[in-house]
């Protein structure tokens, strides 16, 4: 009896229910399937025409998926919505994260102004988050709408189903970390809350016993928060990868080049930005030597300009090179999962 198809039909009910029910139910229906073959079988071996008939008895899977919840969820709808509960639980943590660290950073600068810099943090929490509740909404239901998810989760239109339809069981070896697209959710979600509301906080603190809190600055703010809406723009293309790749789960063609994608937008992004010269903060080599944190030695004052101005000045060399050495080390991992391991590029 084949078995495999068994499995396939357990992994597409289970895929589709919180984690923390999953390894029950796998085994509940591992035992309900084995009785209906007994049942079905009688005296009999089963058969694979038996397991077909058991499974085609069970039904589709989502529709069987939808039975163990507690009840449907149709907000996104139920292919899509754990993708979509799990999309808005890691960003309102990282934006919940940003304003923590906003208020305390914040707190440190200005701590006469605490209540002020409260109510302020309040409101932009409220704000980021009602903004992040609408946008991925926005983009789950587009995809709702469009059927964009249906064939990357291998799920088929509204049919009749057939154990054709069930996917195949994950391969390790290209299987995408899921721990590491959060990770890299909330760095994205983190980053962009500082930069968006706290520029003027970017930069090398200078902290000294009884006085407040300074900050040099490392770039032209007022000119670089001009930039701040390809800056969004980057980090929401970033993040829409990153849910792709937590929706399909593997490596393959079209999450490959969702990362090349998403590596040419941030490219064209940094040059924009850095192809200013006067991006930077011009004061910054005066202003970091009048804190003296490196005491009164030329020599250490020299050392910090020699290393700013080749970063300053090379700063473009240096985005081309590192998009050059990403690129190549993506399109190294296409070709050696589609040669070693038969990828799927369809």
């Amino acid at each position: 009896m084949n078995n495999s198809i068994k499995q396939r039909y357990i992994y597409a009910v289970t895929r589709e229910l919180p984690l923390a029910q999953r390894s029950d139910i796998e085994k509940e229906l591992h035992g309900l399937i084995e009785d209906m073959l007994e049942e079905r079988a009688q005296k009999h071996p089963a058969t694979d025409k038996d397991l077909e008939e058991v499974l085609y008895e069970l039904g589709k899977p989502q529709d069987l998926a939808d039975k163990y919840r507690d009840q449907k969820r149709y907000l996104i709808g139920p292919d899509l919505y754990p993708f979509f509960i799990l999309i808005l639980k890691i960003v309102f943590m990282a934006i919940s994260i940003s304003m923590v660290v906003l208020l305390i950073v914040r707190g440190l600068v200005e701590p006469r102004q605490i209540w002020e810099i409260f109510l302020e943090t309040a409101g932009t929490f409220i704000s980021a988050i009602s903004q992040a509740f609408i946008w991925i909404t926005l983009m789950f239901g587009l995809s709702e709408h469009f059927g964009w998810h249906k064939k990357e989760i291998n799920l088929p239109a509204e049919k009749e189903w057939r154990l054709s339809d069930l996917p195949q069981l994950p391969d390790e070896r290209i299987k995408i970390s899921r721990a590491e697209s959060i990770f890299t959710i909330i760095f994205l979600v983190i980053g962009g809350a500082l930069v968006g509301f706290a520029l003027d906080l970017i930069g090398i603190w200078v902290i000294k016993p009884g006085v407040n809190a300074t900050i040099i600055h490392i770039f032209n703010n007022q000119l670089f928060a001009t930039f701040l809406p390809a800056i969004y723009g980057s980090i929401i293309v970033e993040i829409m990868v990153e849910m792709v790749k937590l929706v399909i789960g593997k490596w393959n063609f079209k999450t490959v080049f969702a990362e090349i994608i998403s590596k040419v937008f941030n490219l064209l992004v940094g040059l924009l930005i850095f192809s200013k010269a006067n991006i930077w903060n011009s004061e910054f080599l005066t202003q970091f030597r009048e804190t003296q944190l490196l005491g009164t030695s030329n020599e250490n004052y020299t050392f910090i300009s020699a290393i700013w101005n080749n970063v300053t000045e090379n700063i473009v060399f240096y985005i081309i090179l590192l998009f050059i050495l990403s690129i190549i080390g993506t399109v190294v991992r296409l070709i050696r999962l589609n040669t070693n391991m038969n990828l799927d590029i369809d």
